[in-house]
């Protein structure tokens, strides 16, 4: 069993994660519960309290248990010696919060309780869940358009065609996947294929133009 002060638990983990030391207690009605027995100066910041209003103080104080049962039961048996937690984007719901924050946890069994380190990611889920929503209207888009649509990597390969390719030219999209346009092209063609190609990865700004390209 782990017998480090949260000063020791501190040095190990980023400047960024919450701290919390939970020591296991039992009431008179026999319920185990956690209660802060230690704290660092971010975790009070982040429960908009003071580091004496929380000391002391069972962790329902601010981790409301009839909303986050299962987290609840997955910490007691963390310190009561258990093997150690991580839940990765775990939706929480603080006490007096109406929204739920997804955080990353990491529990470890401590003294007579455990540390138990929190970093705040519900930015980087929401923006994750924006950019998955963004990418499925750009394919939903794509694959229901007549033009030929496709992206390129930095070197200039095609690393993905939408399906319109079939409609335009007779080409399943995948024997494109991995070649440069290019490639495709007349021989006449490619020069100036390639000059575009270099023209568009140095420019945020895509250069709209009537040519004829003839494929091979």
């Amino acid at each position: 069993r782990h017998t480090r002060s949260l000063c020791d638990w501190s040095s190990d983990v980023c400047s960024s994660d919450l701290l919390l030391f939970l020591s296991l207690a039992q009431p008179r009605d026999g319920a185990d519960h956690l209660r802060i027995t230690e704290l660092n100066p971010a975790a009070a910041a982040f429960f908009h309290s003071t580091k004496p209003q929380l000391l002391g103080q069972p962790l329902t104080q601010v981790i409301a248990e009839d909303l986050n049962a299962e987290l609840h039961q997955r910490l007691l048996a963390v310190a009561r010696g258990g093997a150690p937690y991580v839940g990765d984007e775990t939706t929480v719901l603080l006490r007096g919060w109406r929204t739920p924050l997804a955080l990353d946890l990491r529990a470890v069994h401590a003294r007579d309780g455990l540390v138990l380190s929190f970093r705040d990611v519900t930015e980087r889920r929401r923006a994750q869940r924006d950019l998955a929503a963004s990418e499925q209207r750009f394919r939903l888009l794509a694959e229901n358009v007549s033009d030929v649509v496709f992206l390129s990597d930095g070197g200039g390969r095609i690393s993905w065609m939408a399906s319109g390719l079939r409609t335009v030219l007779g080409w399943c999209s995948e024997q494109w996947l991995g070649h440069s346009l290019a490639a495709f092209c007349h021989p006449k063609d490619r020069a100036l294929i390639d000059r575009t190609s270099r023209q568009d990865r140095k420019s945020t700004r895509l250069n709209s133009s009537h040519t004829v390209i003839s494929y091979a």
